[in-house]
């Protein structure tokens, strides 16, 4: 039996990684912060590792008997844009697996970056794997980071003969968010709390999705590329649309013009100088939400045969988790 590292593997998608590798018979090594909440791998047969990515040798120990690593695990915080803890975690967290695996001989290193790594596209052109970064529009330093990790694999493939490939997600949906990272607009417009709709639009896919064919990178797919995991290509207002549909609520009837927008994300970035606790919202994310990052996923349907299960499908087990766990107030 192969056993196979998971870092991040107590997150949104590291459970379902998790999950996924046990139902093919791997052994999972479950790697996880201190202190971390661990409900997503509540009942499951793994061994469970505590650490820290920014220890290196705890990251070189956490390795030995394990033939592929996933490294699933990174900082997502967008708000404040500029957070120095996000980019040590998605940087030098990632510097350190990849030493390890060097190290250790892994058989296949899985990096989990980031569709927004990417430039977007529109409908008839969108973004591919080709696309060069595009952070300079954002300042994000979410983005920024899992470019700079993203690089570092790409050196350690091209320098190291690393036998890696990464994988790029674009917007996860589903089940067991605990943390209601993934689906804040959900559970936002169910409380009515969007007033308005931006311009813009994202790529969404279902977390399961994500989990299948990460999963089947292990054996599938060339080594030294990238593929973007995505789906459904949406506009705000479709997105609004079919959640208003799924949960029985009203969709916001007026749009947030361009301009406007930037006006309201200033505020954002005012309020958020003057306060302990971030907002919802930042000049950077309301940036984002002007523009429609589409992508084409076409080229990882065609190598690590990706699902395409329905986003509405995914919206909708989200909404009844959500609701049967009590989160909706």
């Amino acid at each position: 039996m192969n056993t196979v590292l998971v870092t991040g593997a107590n997150g949104f998608l590291g459970g379902y990684l998790c999950r996924e590798l046990l139902r093919r018979g791997h052994g999972v090594r479950a790697f996880v912060r201190p202190g971390s909440d661990q409900r997503m791998l509540a009942d499951l047969p793994v061994d469970i590792w505590i650490g820290d990515l920014l220890d290196a040798d705890n990251v070189r120990a956490s390795v030995y008997g394990c033939d592929y690593i996933i490294h699933a695990g990174s900082a997502t915080a967008v708000n404040p844009a500029r957070n120095l803890s996000v980019r040590l975690a998605n940087v030098q967290g990632t510097a350190t697996t990849l030493a390890a695996a060097t190290r250790a001989g892994i058989q296949r290193y899985i990096y989990v970056g980031s569709a927004n790594v990417l430039e977007f596209g529109d409908r008839h052109h969108p973004g591919t794997e080709q696309s060069p970064y595009q952070d300079r529009f954002y300042g994000l330093d979410y983005m920024s980071s899992k470019q700079m990790a993203t690089d570092l694999v790409l050196k350690a493939m091209q320098n190291d003969a690393l036998p890696a490939l990464v994988v790029h997600p674009t917007v996860t949906l589903g089940p067991y968010d605990y943390k209601n990272t993934a689906h804040a607009l959900l559970t936002a417009l169910y409380q009515k709390r969007i007033p308005a709709t931006p311009t813009g639009g994202r790529n969404y896919i279902h977390v399961g999705d994500v989990a299948t064919a990460t999963v089947n990178a292990l054996t599938m797919g060339a080594l030294h590329e990238s593929y973007i995991l995505g789906n459904e290509n949406l506009s705000y207002q479709q997105l609004f649309d079919m959640m208003a549909q799924i949960m029985q609520v009203r969709a916001p009837s007026r749009r947030l013009p361009r301009q406007l927008a930037s006006l309201v994300g200033l505020f954002g970035d005012w309020r958020n100088a003057f306060s302990d606790q971030p907002g919802d919202y930042n000049s950077s994310l309301l940036a984002m939400a002007n523009d429609k990052h589409y992508f084409s996923s076409e080229k990882a349907i065609q190598a690590l045969a990706l699902p395409q299960t329905p986003v509405r499908t995914a919206l909708t087990e989200a909404f009844d988790w959500f609701r049967e766990n009590g989160y909706l107030g």
